[in-house]
């Protein structure tokens, strides 16, 4: 797993929402791997992060903290796999994955009936 791969280096954060991510101090418009300049590859990422203070609280954004969080050599975005009506399919190339629309259906079924209890 990634732990083994990146050891005390891998940091995983729950209930935390990322609000912009950049890559060593770089604008977007600099170190353009497309024009020859490999800046960007080697650079590492800085985080802004918006951390839920309470999860239990009402307006919880209202209650967060936000700060930089840097150093990292990659990042995983898994934002658009779960619970989002405009979520990638988890299978080759966000296309779903076969039975994912009718577990989806099913999931969506067993919702509404606990729902109506």
């Amino acid at each position: 797993g990634l732990a083994e791969l990146y050891g005390s280096r891998f940091l995983l954060r729950t209930r935390v929402e990322v609000m912009s991510i950049g890559r060593g101090g770089l604008r977007k418009t600099e170190a353009v791997a497309a024009v020859g300049d490999a800046r960007r590859s080697t650079a590492p990422f800085t985080l802004l992060v918006r951390q839920e203070l309470d999860a239990g609280v009402e307006h919880a954004r209202a209650k967060a903290k936000d700060e930089y969080v840097s150093g990292f050599a990659a990042v995983i975005d898994a934002s658009g796999t779960y619970a989002r009506e405009n979520a990638n399919g988890l299978g080759a190339g966000g296309m779903p994955a076969l039975g994912e629309k009718e577990l989806e259906t099913s999931y969506k079924n067993m919702q509404d009936q606990q729902q109506q209890r």
